[in-house]
């Protein structure tokens, strides 16, 4: 443990699996005060339980009031708020060209309202704290990727631009704002699990041809960058979305 966020309070969106709950467990093991949050109690209390340090505010955060209660929860547990992680999304939608009006409400409500709702009721604190934000994007949203639902990527593309264009006001209040943009990151119950289980020799041809190191990421990968993202050490660094991916959207 490196106590890298000793003393400081984090909440984290969407944080009871995959990437959210690798990130939770980096932040617990750097010294923070961490909240863990997603839509299902009991698996925010069960990620809780086994988080030093941790406590857990179950909410969907794409609903205005849901945040502002996440918030003020969390606010009322640890009195201040240091770091926020949107990590809270959903890439579930429809195949390309077969979209409904309704495939276009919900991917915007869950990966670019999740994130807007959060830290307009966390701006007041963050600028006491002189705090920072990071969200979990997608090279789906800076790149067109085969097969990759466009409701989804049109949703992570404006979640980009949120962070660009927010970086301005968010700056002048002493407010740091990056984005990370993960490739193809493999973990239990992801996407590319169950492709490898399906189709394993078509996805393995997949990254070999598309993502120049030829491997998948991890979800250590992108906890490694988001605390890198939240420490002293890039503290000259805002408005940026980082991509994570293996070198697939560098050419």
């Amino acid at each position: 443990m490196s106590n890298l966020f000793e003393g400081k309070n984090v909440l984290i969106t969407g944080s009871t699996k995959g990437i959210g709950l690798e990130i939770a467990k980096s932040f617990t093991r750097e010294g923070s005060n961490t909240v863990i949050n997603s839509r299902n109690e009991e698996d925010c209390k069960k990620v809780s339980k086994q988080l030093k340090n941790s406590i857990y505010v179950s909410g969907d955060v794409s609903e205005s009031e849901s945040a502002k209660r996440v918030i003020e929860y969390s606010l009322k547990k640890l009195k201040s708020l240091d770091i926020v992680i949107c990590n809270a999304g959903n890439s579930s939608s429809s195949v390309p060209g077969e979209e409904k009006l309704s495939d276009w409400g919900m991917m915007l409500k869950d990966n670019l309202f999740s994130t807007i709702n959060i830290i307009n009721f966390a701006k007041p604190y963050l600028e006491i704290s002189k705090g920072c934000i990071v969200c979990i994007s997608s090279i789906c949203g800076n790149n067109v990727i085969k097969g990759a639902p466009i409701t989804y990527s049109v949703s992570k593309a404006a979640l980009n631009a949120y962070v660009r264009g927010m970086a301005t006001p968010l700056g002048e209040k002493g407010i740091r704002i990056n984005g990370i943009a993960p490739g193809n990151i493999l973990f239990e119950g992801s996407v590319w699990e169950r492709r490898l289980e399906k189709q394993k020799e078509d996805t393995e041809a997949m990254i070999a041809s598309e993502v120049p190191l030829n491997k998948f990421g991890s979800t250590l990968d992108i906890a490694s960058a988001v605390s890198f993202l939240c420490s002293e050490e890039s503290n000259f660094i805002t408005g940026s979305v980082l991509n994570i991916d293996g070198g697939q959207t560098s050419f």
